[in-house]
């Protein structure tokens, strides 16, 4: 009875943790998507700067970090199936 517990309690908190990635994802990629007209406009149409780099890295190192943190949690669910 007490594994029947902690297995059921392992599913729902991989449940969960996959769950607020997928959410956390769409949050990133929805930020992305609606102000890509702002970021045409203010980065990549002015000459190249420190502060342009910054921004670059740091926009698109939280896209890659969200994508990579995804991909985890489903490579690890095809690992246990």
């Amino acid at each position: 009875m007490a594994d029947d517990s902690q297995a059921i309690q392992f599913h729902l908190f991989i449940y969960y943790s996959v769950s607020g990635t997928a959410a956390a994802f769409a949050l990133v990629l929805y930020e992305h998507i609606i102000t890509v007209d702002q970021e045409v406009a203010c980065i990549w149409r002015r000459k190249f700067n420190a502060a342009s780099v910054l921004f670059i890295v740091n926009r698109y190192g939280v896209l890659a970090e969200a994508v990579i943190n995804l991909l985890q949690y489903f490579q690890a669910e095809s690992f246990q199936a």
